[in-house]
């Protein structure tokens, strides 16, 4: 079995260098979710310049994290429009919702849960097959010190996503669109 897996990984190595097998993949790339629902709304707001600043308050106090500097985002000279990015934990982000609601006018809005059960379950089913093999053959794995870091680093890999889907499933990226109502 474990020379079995060596010569694999081996071949499989071999063949991801060869420039004529650039199309075979030879390690499977394994999502690392970060958001557990993707939520965007457009708003339209009166006096938008007068209260972007009470805007980025309520965000901030229901412990929203920029996804970039809020001055790096779109928004016009003008003061008319402005987009923003912000990432919440989900109870968090419904009530700061709760309070935008109250400054502008819900223009358009979508709320679309990040569910991805396939590539759980596919991560989650890899890691106990390999970490039983690993088990199983760690006495052969021991005479074979690259195919043991190889195989460790899967590992890493496998747990780092199986983890990142877990701690992902509450928080919500939260895309806003902000523009001055026409009068």
């Amino acid at each position: 079995m474990a020379k079995k897996l060596a010569f694999l990984l081996f071949i499989s190595a071999l063949s991801a260098l060869s420039p004529a097998a650039e199309h075979l993949k030879w390690l499977k790339f394994y999502p690392q979710r970060q958001y557990g629902a993707f939520w965007h709304f457009e708003f339209e707001i009166h006096d938008l310049a007068k209260k972007k600043e009470k805007i980025l308050s309520i965000l901030n106090k229901y412990g929203g994290e920029a996804t970039i500097p809020p001055s790096n985002m779109a928004a016009t000279k003008a003061g008319d429009y402005q987009q923003l990015s912000y990432r919440f934990q989900r109870k968090n982000g419904e009530k700061a919702l709760t309070e935008l609601r109250k400054i502008g006018t819900t223009k358009n809005s979508s709320q679309r849960d990040n569910y991805d059960t396939i590539g759980e379950r596919d991560t989650r089913a890899r890691l106990v097959r390999l970490k039983t093999e690993m088990s199983a053959e760690s006495e052969a794995l021991k005479r074979m010190p690259a195919v043991s870091e190889l195989a460790a680093e899967m590992v890493e890999t496998l747990q780092a996503s199986a983890s990142a889907y877990q701690g992902s499933e509450n928080v919500i990226l939260l895309n806003l669109i902000l523009q001055e109502k026409a009068k």
